[in-house]
C-alpha cells in the first residue's frame, strides 16, 4: 500500500511546490506536472532551456510555434535576458498561450453566433448588434466607418479573419 502511494504521491516537497504554482499560475496540479515533465527532458544542468529548446518543449506538449514565434515569446519570456528561460519563465509562456487559445474561442464562438444568417461574414446590421452586445452601441455611421477600417478585401462586409484582426486588436479592447 505504502509502495503504491509513494509512486502516486510526489514527494512533499514537490507537493508543496506545485501547490504554490498552483496559486500563482491558472492551471492544475497535473498540467504543471506535465509541463514540468517536458521541460525538463530538454533544461540543462542550471534549469534553463534555450530558444531552440524551447520550440521542442512546446511541441511536446502539443503547441507548435514558428522560429519567429519563438523569438518573440523567447523575448516576452527571458525577464533575465540571458537568451534562457527558466520553469516559472515557461510557465509564464503557456499561460499567456493558453489565454490566446481561449480568446480565440471565444472570438470564433461570437463570429458565428453574431453571423445570424451563416454566410460567413458580418453586415452593417450584424456588426452593429456585435458592437451593442459587447457594450458599445454604435450609430450606423459609426458601424460603416468600422466596416472600412477592418474590411482588407473591400467587400464591404467582414469576414472571419477580418473579425478576429478587429477584435484582437488594442483599438476595440
Amino acid at each position: 500500500m505504502w509502495r503504491t502511494a509513494k509512486k502516486v504521491l510526489p514527494p512533499i516537497e514537490k507537493r508543496e511546490e506545485t501547490e504554490k504554482l498552483e496559486e500563482l499560475f491558472d492551471f492544475s496540479a497535473e498540467q504543471i506536472a506535465g509541463f514540468k515533465e517536458a521541460f525538463s527532458a530538454y533544461e540543462d544542468s542550471n534549469g534553463d532551456v534555450t530558444v531552440e529548446q524551447l520550440g521542442m518543449v512546446l511541441e511536446r506538449v502539443g503547441q507548435n510555434c514558428t522560429n519567429d514565434q519563438l523569438t518573440a515569446l523567447m523575448e516576452r519570456a527571458d525577464l533575465d535576458k540571458t537568451e534562457k528561460i527558466n520553469f516559472l519563465e515557461f510557465l509564464t509562456v503557456m499561460e499567456k498561450r493558453t489565454e490566446k487559445t481561449d480568446a480565440s474561442v471565444v472570438i470564433s464562438e461570437a463570429f458565428r453566433t453574431f453571423d445570424t444568417n451563416g454566410d460567413g461574414h458580418l453586415s452593417v446590421e450584424e456588426l452593429r448588434h456585435v458592437m451593442t452586445c459587447l457594450g458599445q452601441p454604435m450609430t450606423d455611421e459609426e458601424v460603416e466607418n468600422m466596416i472600412r477600417l477592418a474590411d482588407m478585401d473591400g467587400d464591404g462586409k467582414i469576414n472571419y479573419a477580418e473579425f478576429t484582426a478587429m477584435m484582437s486588436s488594442d483599438e476595440y479592447d
